[in-house]
């Protein structure tokens, strides 16, 4: 839902570095969030993968690549099956929290 995604959204920014807390990433896993339909599941499991491929590159752990290389997988298990495009908006920022989290991971990080 719109309200259960702007909570999300709400959250990503909120807890930027060194990212999203591990309570609300095992939630998006569980793919069971409350305000969300169950068509969006796999879509908050991708969105896990994705956190987690973040946090952990902000934490600067190895497991990083590994994360990354499975949301890639589901991603591409998702295709043909949820139509993506619908997750567009038509103006302003995407309001669905993996592209936030593809935009902030396509950036380079710089470590002081």
């Amino acid at each position: 839902t719109p309200d259960a995604n702007t909570s999300l959204l709400a959250s990503f920014y909120e807890q930027r570095d060194p990212g999203l807390d591990a309570q609300l990433i095992d939630g998006l896993a569980s793919g069971k969030l409350t305000g969300q339909s169950s068509s969006d599941s796999s879509l908050l499991v991708l969105s896990a993968l994705l956190a987690l491929a973040d946090k952990t590159r902000n934490l600067e752990l190895p497991e990083a690549d590994l994360h990354f290389l499975k949301a890639a997988e589901v991603f591409q298990g998702l295709m043909g099956k949820v139509d993506m495009m619908q997750m567009f908006s038509t103006h302003g920022a995407p309001k669905h929290l993996i592209w936030h989290f593809l935009d902030k991971l396509t950036m380079e990080m710089y470590v002081r």
